[in-house]
């Protein structure tokens, strides 16, 4: 398992990370570890972890049999993938501003492979920096609630935000075609 260093994050991430611990101000019951070990990516500029025993695969977004099309505003989309769709979910436009410049990158430059929780959902969630324990003493944990549900943990000292992966598509599922 690697921990990696962090680097020096600048103004801009500064501020994104300050207004996400800030929002453990919120009302909310503390929630038990959810995970272990957090598979660790960069979420355009906002280290974000996701639980590894949930993440079922990976591959390169360039295999997709077609690209997927991403706008600014749209988080959930669907791809062709060896011809099954994938509902597929952009966390960076899912759980930051529209105005964080970082997330303005194209989505190829800035989530290189597809993660997979099963086989018709999967996650782009930027560029895969390696794993992290997550440890009960520096990680502060809350229920699933409110406005951002998906936000349900906290390791300031690794600078982690930890996610649930079910609440990040809580609402936000594509219909199934007919």
């Amino acid at each position: 398992m690697n921990d990696h260093a962090r680097a020096p994050a600048s103004a801009a991430e500064r501020a994104m990370e300050d207004y996400l611990f800030e929002l453990f101000d919120e009302p909310s019951t503390p929630a038990v570890a959810a995970f272990a070990v957090a598979a660790v990516f960069d979420c355009a500029g906002v280290r974000i972890g996701l639980d590894r025993e949930r993440l079922q695969a990976r591959f390169a977004l360039s295999v997709l049999d077609e690209a997927p099309a991403a706008s600014a505003d749209a988080a959930l989309f669907s791809a062709l993938h060896a011809g099954q769709e994938l509902r597929l979910l952009d966390v960076a436009a899912r759980v930051l501003p529209a105005d964080l410049p970082r997330r303005s990158m194209p989505l190829a430059q800035r989530c290189p492979e597809v993660v997979m929780l099963d086989g018709e959902r999967g996650l782009l969630p930027g560029l895969p920096t390696g794993e992290q324990s997550v440890d009960g003493e520096h990680t502060r944990w809350r229920e699933p609630c409110g406005s951002r549900p998906w936000l349900v943990g906290l390791d300031r000292a690794a600078g982690i935000v930890l996610l649930d992966l079910d609440a990040l598509f809580g609402d936000h599922r594509l219909a199934q075609s007919s």
